[in-house]
């Protein structure tokens, strides 16, 4: 894994992975979401930011989505990738890079965070 790409969660390290550059965060075969707003983009974000939450008993609160893509899987279910903003314990706003996966078994929907990591820190 390069050093721009995103790494597995249980190898996120807070201090160590940052990437600065948008044009980092989608790699090739993702399309973009125009509309960051819609209501299951925004449930797979939040749903990111509370599995690492829990994951690493941490205590993000989400706060939005800067940017969004997908990729359809092939074995039917959707991948999103995002760099979303969160705020941290001490108040400050940092953007992280998550992917999350969305599988609809059954007929409901299941998430699983695949990634997440800082993207870029505000001091």
């Amino acid at each position: 894994m390069s050093s721009s790409t995103i790494v597995n969660v249980g190898q996120y390290d807070p201090g160590h992975r940052v990437i600065n550059d948008l044009k980092d965060c989608c790699p090739s075969g993702w399309t973009p979401i125009p509309d960051i707003d819609e209501g299951c983009v925004k449930e797979a974000a939040k749903h990111g930011v509370a599995e690492y939450n829990m994951e690493y008993n941490e205590t993000l609160k989400y706060e939005g989505i800067v940017r969004a893509w997908y990729m359809e899987l092939k074995e039917g279910g959707l991948d999103y990738g995002f760099v979303l903003e969160a705020m941290d314990c001490v108040g400050r706003v940092n953007r992280y890079k998550a992917v999350v996966s969305e599988d609809k078994g059954g007929g409901e929907k299941i998430w699983k965070l695949k990634t997440f990591m800082l993207f870029q820190r505000n001091n």
